[in-house]
């Protein structure tokens, strides 16, 4: 083989190995986009799942509550004469949002 030939041969080669590389780089690019971008959806799920285990939370301490007032009117009924009035306590205040 001549000179010229074997630095085609090697200018081939280096191009060969620089388009996997490239292949390569992107490859690995759209991997971490896809990681990045399935990261954010978990972490937005567990943003919302947080926020509705919130709400669920508050829910049922309002429910409590409710029951709770029931209760108490109706053993406040129970242990008054009819008409006569009955100060009821002053209901918590409402969850922060």
């Amino acid at each position: 083989m001549q000179k010229h030939q074997l630095y085609q041969q090697h200018i081939q080669d280096g191009t060969l190995l620089l388009r996997q590389l490239v292949v390569a780089v992107e490859g690995w690019a759209v991997d971490q986009w896809v990681w990045w971008a399935e990261d954010l959806t978990w972490e937005a799920a567990q943003e919302e799942a947080q926020v509705w285990e919130y709400h669920a939370h508050w829910a049922m301490v309002a429910a409590l509550e409710w029951q709770c007032m029931e209760l108490l009117e109706q053993q406040l009924a129970t242990q008054n004469c009819p008409g006569e009035s009955v100060p009821m306590p002053h209901p918590l205040p409402n969850p922060p949002p």
